[in-house]
């Protein structure tokens, strides 16, 4: 009788197939190994969420604004934030640093009850 191959007996039959190519030339990494390559920078992350503020701030700058000069430099001010952001965020994939767990994790805001 022939055999009928469905997706998860294909899927598995190649993942094998994939482990064991991915052993014979290296050894895959691991969680571990992972960690172990990101660094630590606590200037660069710093500097990463000042631009991402700035960024931000100057997006709200922009919903704000009115007059014609004012509207031209809330965009120019809005493109410099973003440059920056985006070098610094290069520099960081560049260098491999991570901001996981450099922070504690940010608590939400209260949120006020009306009428009581």
């Amino acid at each position: 009788m022939k055999r009928v191959w469905g997706w998860p007996q294909l899927s598995a039959a190649l993942r094998g197939m994939l482990q064991k190519i991915g052993r014979s030339k290296r050894e895959p990494f691991s969680k571990t190994d992972k960690a172990k390559e990101t660094a630590q920078d606590p200037e660069l992350i710093r500097q990463i969420r000042a631009a991402h503020m700035d960024w931000v701030c100057a997006q709200h700058r922009l919903n704000i604004v009115v007059e014609k000069d004012e509207i031209d430099f809330a965009i120019f001010v809005l493109e410099a934030a973003e440059k920056r952001y985006g070098m610094l965020l290069k520099e960081a994939k560049l260098r491999r640093v991570s901001g996981y767990g450099a922070y504690p994790p940010v608590m939400e805001r209260p949120t006020r009850v009306m009428g009581g």
